[in-house]
């Protein structure tokens, strides 16, 4: 043997390609928690910002008899229905993106092998799915706490007349 060659044991080589996909998981975890967490921000900050424009709304219905409650399950209501349709465009963007992905390699792959599987390259697990459904709806319980409990407890003779 010459020349510049190192020789290393298969368990070293296992071993390292483990401890490369256990950093890589931990990494992408953490863009998953922080993509969370900024989806979370930005549906407080748009939840607050339309109590802020519906103000003067928020006024006049607890002029009328609305209570506090009543204001808060509305604009919670809201939130969680705003996250949960936003949720679910998401999973369905993500299943047809998949299907999508999977005919193209489908085709690109044809004249490279004589025949493919024929069940799913992509799958999408039903656990997953719910999972991001359930993630959805309980960043929309959350995030639209504080929004909901800041617009019940607007004061309808400040609301109406226009001040903060």
């Amino acid at each position: 043997l010459g020349g510049n060659m190192n020789i290393f044991p298969l368990s070293e080589l296992l071993n390292n390609a483990t401890q490369l996909m256990q950093v890589t998981r931990v990494f992408v975890l953490a863009i998953v928690f922080v993509a969370i967490a900024i989806g979370a921000v930005g549906v407080l900050n748009t939840i607050l910002m339309a109590v802020f424009e519906r103000t003067k709304e928020i006024g006049m219905m607890k002029a009328i008899g609305a209570s506090s409650r009543d204001i808060f399950a509305l604009i919670w209501t809201e939130t969680v229905l705003i996250c949960s349709v936003g949720g679910l465009v998401g999973v369905c963007i993500a299943v047809v993106s998949a299907r999508g992905i999977e005919w193209f390699l489908r085709k690109a792959l044809a004249s490279q092998f004589s025949e493919l599987p024929d069940t799913t390259l992509i799958g999408i697990p039903g656990s997953v799915i719910i999972s991001c459904l359930a993630l959805a709806v309980g960043l929309g319980v959350l995030a639209g706490f504080y929004p909901a409990w800041r617009a019940g407890s607007v004061k309808p003779i400040e609301a109406i007349r226009g001040a903060n």
